[in-house]
């Protein structure tokens, strides 16, 4: 008992610190591209090499989770974000940071994998539901590095201390992961694992789900502070504000969201969230200001909350093999945080950012009145068995 308490602490910090690297990043990107001087457009293909970064090391980690184990790959993979987050603002060129992207997304990548893994085992040796709670950590850990990163920006903090100053946080972390990691079964994967796999008929549905959610995650933590620099160009460190409330607002959702989805059932709350994300950045872009952004922004948060741990969940539990469940269900998902800031910048440079975001508004629109309709067929009727067996 004592040994899985530690594994589960050891998982939740290793989420947090994913989360503040990724929180820091989101923020310090409208201040990078500032500098460098390069269109929406062009910082799009550098956002694309850091979603490529992460799915090529999504694959690897599959094989380097067998040969090092879980605890030794997170540490060596949140090591090397942290490192490449802290260089991030020292590049000269769009080539020098997307190259440095890759990495960025490497570690990052590797490490979602391997977490998720983790909690997904420690689940299953308690048969009850946590993956919420998991992801409230890593809602926590972005919220606390969009705040550090705007605070330093408010300070007008050198670029240098923009990202060297938030990276050392998720370095420590991982430090206290090395010295007080456990190395018991649920922390040890002895076989390599299926990280990418195309997905069946019984998950396909959960796939679309992922796909549509995390594109819209994506989205937000690499656009919405590039979005509130452009339209409220004097706010300073507030366009920290986008990106933090919507973490706060997902940490919230899933801080509540196990006890949310035993009693409403993810069935309800999938059609409800998905459109009030919706209504949340149609807010952000028709009325822009700092009220509407953590208005608008904090309802995408609260909405999509409980979408990818509740999808990854029940993709384990619904597979006879938990983890190629879980890496069905990542191939759409992660399929749509590769393409979703890539495709904003491309559609930025045709149009407008304001426009490529409101295509965003109509994916959520579309992605809530799907499910509601998937409600009533045979695609989602699983997720109310499961919920009924939980009981």
């Amino acid at each position: 008992m004592i040994q899985w308490c530690q594994a589960r602490r050891m998982t939740f910090l290793t989420f947090a610190a994913d989360g503040f690297a990724i929180g820091a990043w989101s923020v310090a990107v409208a201040r990078i591209q500032h500098g460098l001087g390069v269109s929406d457009a062009a910082m799009g293909w550098a956002l694309l090499a850091f979603a490529g970064g992460a799915i090529v090391f999504m694959v690897l980690a599959g094989r380097l989770v067998g040969r090092w184990g879980a605890c030794h790959l997170s540490i060596v993979s949140g090591l090397t974000a942290a490192a490449a987050l802290a260089l991030t603002a020292w590049m000269p060129s769009l080539v020098t940071l997307s190259l440095l992207l890759i990495l960025l997304g490497a570690g990052h990548g590797s490490l979602d994998v391997v977490m998720n893994t983790r909690a997904s085992a420690l689940e299953r040796d308690k048969d009850k539901t946590m993956m919420s709670s998991f992801h409230a950590g890593w809602s926590i850990g972005g919220l606390a590095g969009a705040g550090t990163a705007g605070g330093l920006i408010m300070l007008s903090a050198p670029p240098a201390l923009l990202t060297g100053g938030p990276a050392l946080i998720p370095a420590l972390a991982m430090v206290t992961v090395a010295l007080y990691g456990d190395r018991t079964p649920a922390g040890q994967v002895s076989a390599p694992v299926a990280v990418l796999a195309w997905p069946s008929r019984a998950v396909s549905g959960l796939g679309v789900l992922a796909f549509l959610s995390l594109l819209a995650e994506g989205i937000v933590a690499n656009w919405s502070s590039l979005y509130l620099q452009a339209v409220l160009p004097d706010s300073g460190g507030g366009i920290a504000v986008g990106y933090g409330a919507f973490a706060l607002a997902m940490l919230a959702g899933r801080v509540a969201g196990d006890r949310l989805v035993t009693c409403w059932g993810i069935e309800r709350l999938l059609p409800l969230g998905a459109l009030m994300a919706a209504i949340g950045l149609a807010m952000v872009l028709l009325w822009p200001s700092l009220i509407t952004a953590i208005l608008g922004f904090g309802m995408m948060g609260a909405g999509l909350a409980n979408v990818v741990p509740q999808v990854f969940s029940r993709a384990a539990s619904r597979h006879h093999d938990p983890n190629m469940g879980i890496a069905m269900v990542a191939t759409m998902g992660y399929g749509g945080l590769l393409l979703g800031p890539a495709l904003i910048g491309g559609l930025a440079g045709v149009a407008s950012l304001r426009l490529a975001l409101a295509m965003l508004v109509l994916v959520l629109v579309v992605m809530g009145l799907g499910s509601a309709w998937a409600w009533r067929s045979a695609w989602i009727s699983f997720f109310s068995s499961s919920r009924r067996t939980a009981r």
